[in-house]
């Protein structure tokens, strides 16, 4: 799956205008100071430069399914990240709202 073009018009396309980061070769959109883009083959966008890591092997993209990696769905893109349970997920939103579980 690589990164496809949206309706001009469509919701994804105002969403990703305000995103801060864009690959000039695609469409792709993404934030975060550690979210990664493969501009060099599948231009997929990843969580992290150790998801993106993940998906190279030998100088060249795997599928990023294929290596363990699924898909989170960001506001505005998706990005392939390590998969997270129930309870990984609660201590994670603690600490960005600030509330200890």
């Amino acid at each position: 799956m690589t990164n496809t073009p949206v309706n001009p018009g469509s919701d994804d396309v105002v969403a990703s205008r305000a995103l801060p980061h864009a690959c000039g070769r695609c469409h792709a959109h993404w934030a975060g100071s550690s979210t990664a883009h493969c501009g060099a083959d599948c231009h997929h966008t990843f969580t992290s430069p150790r998801s993106f890591d993940k998906h190279r092997f030998d100088g060249e993209c795997r599928p990023p399914a294929t290596v363990g990696l699924v898909a989170i769905e960001r506001v505005g893109y998706t990005a392939w990240g390590f998969p997270i349970d129930d309870d990984a997920r609660a201590r994670l939103a603690a600490t960005r709202t600030g509330v200890a579980t």
